[in-house]
């Protein structure tokens, strides 16, 4: 059996070099524009991404806690004067250590950080609780892709001016 001219010779060489050419060209691509990931990446993006919504979960239930220490408004004060970088030295670890970790959470320190002292007129509420007040960089962006104001725009939590009233 004869084979087709296409593949004899010197044409077959530029077809498989045409070929790998091709497959190089897809994949980058693939990669670059048409938003193809490995699945380590994916499963990274996850893990930062549900670090990003407990931080945000914790965060008052840790302001909350905070507010009701003994000396909680001289604290407050003390904490105001601090360098971001010994914040996390003022709260107790407990407070701001996610479940499952044994150290403190610099995210969560900055984000309970921010409720304690952002003023209310400046939040944002979670829609049914009066007493939860989200503020808009509660959650730092991990990525630059996900912060709480994406949550803003898709409505999952809304924006007020002063407490939530409640859902009737």
């Amino acid at each position: 059996m004869q084979l087709p001219s296409m593949l004899q010779g010197e044409s077959l060489k530029r077809l498989l070099q045409g070929a790998a050419a091709g497959a190089v060209a897809t994949i980058f691509v693939g990669f670059y524009w048409g938003g193809w990931l490995l699945g380590s990446t994916t499963y990274k993006m996850a893990k930062e991404r549900s670090e990003l919504a407990v931080v945000a979960a914790l965060a008052p239930v840790c302001a909350d806690k905070f507010r009701a220490l003994p000396d909680a408004e001289a604290k407050q004060v003390a904490l105001s004067k601090l360098d971001s970088w010994k914040r996390r030295d003022e709260f107790p670890t407990e407070f701001v250590t996610l479940p499952g970790e044994s150290y403190r959470n610099s995210d969560l320190v900055d984000a309970c950080y921010t409720l304690l002292l952002a003023p209310k007129s400046a939040a944002l509420t979670s829609g049914g609780s009066p007493d939860v007040v989200l503020c808009p960089n509660v959650a730092p962006s991990i990525d630059g892709r996900f912060d709480c104001s994406d949550l803003l725009q898709r409505s999952v939590i809304h924006c007020g001016t002063a407490k939530a009233s409640a859902v009737t």
